[in-house]
This record gives structure tokens, C-alpha cells and sequence, in this order.
């Protein structure tokens, strides 16, 4: 049994750790063993950790710090899925008081499959950056370019659209709901939840209609298996936003401030 907990250094609305926070919540690990350390938005006087706690470790966050067995240090871990990772392996281990959860046998296929889906679900994440750099006012000045955007949001299409058509089912979602989520699934909700409550858009509805993808080849514009697997998630109680991990007010203003013409040209319904 550790001694001392594990610190999660987080700006806790934003989507990299709000993806750990709702793994927490899947996994049932206690504060008494991971605790949660808000930094304050970074700029001029901000990334700073609470009162109480070390200092931020260097490095983008989330970073979970490991209490060494030996001194009064700390080891880090970096990058959102390397950590959700590392505390999967205590769990199926069963390790420093982790709550015990055994994996699920996989064939090499099913594992394929699901290596597949996670890398999917993470690339909408790394592409909505430039998505919404170029296309809101929440970029740096000078940095708009709608047509960027424009395009860029194709790309999350064509993303969602693979993971709607080769992922999804309702046979799956129906298993979710019995069951402690996914990686893979923590990942892909966690970005729905962020372009939905932080940038005001549904990328779960689409048009009906065929339209012409990336690559210029035919595909129906629609995620009802999407919009299924977003709305049941959304009712799990380790997806519920609070204190911290609301957007600031200041924040929203500018991330729901869109160029003309970007999310009508993909059929997305402002919230």
C-alpha cells in the first residue's frame, strides 16, 4: 500500500485531462490514491498548482506524479493515454491499493480492433486543435483562416465516419452500458463531450444526405450509432462535469465564437 497518493496536475476542463479525470470515475480509484491537483489557466499569472501540493511538474499536462517507495520524490508520467495505461496495469494487477479490475481476454484480432479504435478516437482530439486555432476566436490573433478550418473539419469527419462504420454497433453500446468503459471509449466520448460543451457544436448530427468525402468518394452524412453512443455515455456518472472542470466563462465566449460559414458547411447544429 502507498503511503502517499499519486497527484494528477490538470487544467481539469480542459480535454487531454479531463479524459484521465473520467477514467478515474470508470476505474473507481479513490483521491486517497490518485488526487486530482488543478493548475490555474495557463498564462501571465496562471499555471500554478494548488495551495499545499508541489509544485507543476514541467511539461504539457496532464502529468500524474508517482511517489517513489524509497524517498520523498516523485517520478512522471506524461500524455493522457500513457497515463490512463499505467493505472489500467495497477488495476489489472491489483497493485498499491488499486481497485482490482481484470482484463478481458482478447484473440489478437479483437486486440487489433480496438489499438485501431483508440488511435481513431485520439486523432479527433490532435485535429480539432487546428479546427478550432483557425476557425474560432479562441486562436491567437492573426491566425484565422475559415477555409482551413473548413477543411480541417472534413478530416474529423472522414475520422468519425470510420469509427461509426467500423467500431460501432449496438450490440457494442449495448455492452458499454453494463460495463466499465474503454480507453478507446473514454476517448472518443471525451472528445464529443469537449466540441459539444466547449465549442458549442454537435458532431453527432449530420445532414442525411450523400455527400462527397476527402478523398472525393461517396458517403452518407449521419452517425446514428454515434449519436446513440454519445447520449448513453453522457448519463454515466463519470462523465458528469463538475466544479473545476466547467468551462470558464471568459474561455467560452471566444470558443463558441465561430468564423462565418465553417459549421454550415458541415451541417452542425450550434448549442
Amino acid at each position: 500500500m502507498i503511503q502517499r497518493p499519486y497527484l494528477l496536475y490538470s487544467y481539469p476542463w480542459m480535454p487531454y485531462p479531463r479524459r484521465v479525470l473520467i477514467f478515474l470515475r470508470e476505474r473507481n480509484i479513490p483521491q486517497h490514491l490518485v488526487r486530482p491537483v488543478a493548475v490555474s489557466d495557463p498564462g501571465p499569472n496562471g499555471d500554478r498548482a494548488e495551495e499545499g501540493f508541489p509544485p507543476r511538474p514541467p511539461g504539457s499536462l496532464p502529468v500524474l506524479a508517482v511517489p517513489r517507495a524509497d524517498d520523498d520524490g516523485y517520478d512522471h508520467i506524461g500524455d493522457s493515454v500513457a497515463i490512463m495505461r499505467y493505472l489500467d496495469g495497477c488495476c489489472q494487477r491489483g497493485e498499491h491499493g488499486f481497485p482490482e479490475m481484470k482484463k478481458k481476454e482478447m484473440t489478437p484480432m479483437e486486440e487489433a480492433r480496438q489499438v485501431a479504435f483508440e488511435s481513431l478516437a485520439n486523432e479527433l482530439t490532435s485535429s480539432w486543435n487546428g479546427v478550432r486555432l483557425m476557425g474560432t476566436a479562441a486562436g491567437p490573433p492573426g491566425l484565422s483562416f475559415p477555409k482551413g478550418s473548413k477543411e480541417l473539419l472534413r478530416w474529423i469527419h472522414r475520422f468519425l465516419t470510420a469509427i461509426e462504420g467500423q467500431h460501432l454497433s449496438h450490440e457494442m453500446i449495448d455492452d458499454m452500458i453494463q460495463r466499465t468503459a474503454t480507453v478507446a471509449e473514454i476517448l472518443l466520448y471525451q472528445f464529443l463531450d469537449f466540441t459539444h460543451d466547449c465549442y458549442g457544436v454537435d458532431l453527432t448530427i449530420g445532414s442525411g444526405e450523400i455527400i462527397k468525402e476527402v478523398y472525393g468518394r461517396d458517403t452518407k452524412d449521419e452517425f446514428p450509432l454515434l449519436r446513440r453512443f454519445w447520449k448513453e455515455f453522457r448519463e454515466r456518472k463519470s462523465a458528469i462535469r463538475e466544479g473545476r472542470e466547467m468551462v470558464p466563462d471568459q474561455f467560452h465566449r471566444n470558443m463558441t465564437n465561430w468564423a462565418e460559414g465553417i459549421l454550415e458547411s458541415r451541417n452542425i447544429v450550434r448549442k
